[in-house]
């Protein structure tokens, strides 16, 4: 039986076409699992076909030889099994995420290394039906006429995948990342406690940034699972997509999905301040016209997070201003340094031991000096007032990834490639080290 085993591995499609044959003549468990990965990922259509028929065979069907609905190279059928199980592969890997490009093998990408999870390369042809299975109407009109789209995608029994769609070579590429299938917290998260101790505020405006693939989202989430657990708020959220789901506990929680609830982020929070949210979570402010209305809604008594793009703490701050003046000039930026909570900016590093990621999280608190900085667009002076304000739970992108360093969870190394300044980085690298001998 290891003899035909390993030939199914061979590249010739005859050969393994022969081994396919002889395992009728096996009983084994295992040979059950084998014909049917070879039914849903073999390369060869011929293959694939008397792979169906032997497992047939195996269970007594009394028509082995009807025909098996494998209309080309993939086809519908065997692309939805093969998808979900791609997909649950990527979620016991761990932190990795699913790659799927016309005329190439799904790939594995998990710290920047790529691991093949087939032999059989996807057509343009099978990357579009693929991607039109799991879509909706709406959703797939909105592919076709922006060649892109990022979607939320639940396979049953597995979880919650996060998917970015776009089109490629005549078909499609997608992204596919894990979304825990438990919800985040603030310890989970090592979440800094001028974060938690803002959230627990019962109005405000709470900025977090970074940029894809920084944890950012989940931070949100664990905020809004924060008061979910603790207060008695309503609580809507704007999202596109929804990827976290969060049930109804200590607060009332509806979650909207952008393009499908409402029509915009700005128009959803319109709708929001007029239900009279206590709490609104914003998925994306993505220009001045969305933070206005985010400032409004903290005017009026609302407790505001919203997620901004940018790669940098410095980023965060001047898309933060640029965005305000952008949207009613020195006025807008008077009233956000009104409301302003905490500036946040975080980034994810893989951790020294190789079990995931650690976040570092850079914070500028909301008090009377960041106001008036604020205002007058002072940035030059930001980082002396974070560095004098650290009692006030105030952190620079420094500091944050040297506290990483010296509890052994970063190696130096690779905090270093995130320092916005590399000298100053390294002579705080080199007196850390002196310190601890």
């Amino acid at each position: 039986l290891q003899q035909f085993l390993g030939l199914l591995k061979d590249r010739n499609p005859g050969t393994r076409l022969m081994a396919v044959g002889s395992l009728r003549a096996y009983e084994e468990d295992r040979v059950s699992k084998y014909l049917d990965d070879l039914k849903d990922q073999d390369s060869s259509l011929q293959v694939r076909r008397e792979a169906a028929r032997i497992a047939r065979l195996r269970v007594g069907d009394s028509d082995p030889d009807a025909p098996v609905d494998f209309t080309d190279t993939i086809g519908n059928q065997v692309v939805e099994r093969t998808l979900d199980k791609l997909l649950q592969q990527v979620r016991e890997a761990k932190n990795a995420s699913l790659v799927i490009r016309p005329d190439s093998q799904p790939m594995l990408r998990r710290d920047g290394h790529m691991e093949a999870l087939s032999r059989v390369s996807l057509s343009s042809a099978d990357t579009k039906r693929m991607t039109q299975r799991i879509l909706s109407e709406e959703e797939w009109a909105q592919l076709q006429e922006e060649d892109q789209i990022v979607i939320a995608y639940e396979v049953p029994g597995t979880g919650r995948y996060r998917g970015s769609i776009y089109a490629e070579e005549g078909g499609f590429g997608a992204v596919f990342d894990t979304v825990p299938n438990v919800l985040p917290s603030n310890l989970s998260l090592g979440l800094p406690e001028a974060l938690v101790t803002a959230v627990d505020g019962n109005r405000g405006l709470i900025l977090l940034s970074g940029g894809p693939h920084s944890g950012r989202t989940s931070t949100m989430n664990a905020l809004i699972h924060h008061v979910n657990s603790t207060k008695a708020r309503f609580v809507v959220t704007l999202e596109a997509p929804i990827e976290y789901s969060h049930v109804s506990n200590e607060s009332f929680v509806c979650q909207r999905q952008v393009g499908r609830d409402c029509v915009s982020y700005e128009e959803g929070v319109e709708e929001a301040i007029q239900q009279g949210a206590d709490v609104l979570a914003i998925g994306q402010i993505a220009d001045g016209a969305v933070l206005e209305k985010a400032i409004t809604a903290a005017e009026n008594g609302a407790l505001v997070v919203g997620i901004m793009n940018a790669t940098s703490f410095d980023q965060a701050v001047e898309r933060t201003l640029d965005f305000a003046e952008e949207s009613g000039g020195r006025n807008c930026l008077q009233r956000l340094g009104r409301v302003l909570r905490v500036l946040q900016h975080q980034g994810l590093l893989k951790r020294a031991d190789g079990a995931g990621k650690n976040a570092y999280h850079s914070l500028l608190v909301g008090n009377e000096a960041a106001r008036v900085i604020l205002e007058e667009k002072a940035v030059d002076l930001l980082p002396s007032l974070i560095s004098l304000a650290g009692a006030q739970g105030m952190q620079s992108t420094e500091n944050a990834l040297l506290d990483l360093v010296k509890r052994g969870l970063v190696e130096p190394q690779v905090a270093m490639k995130h320092a916005p300044d590399k000298d100053s980085f390294e002579k705080s690298l080199n007196t850390l080290a002196e310190e601890l001998g």
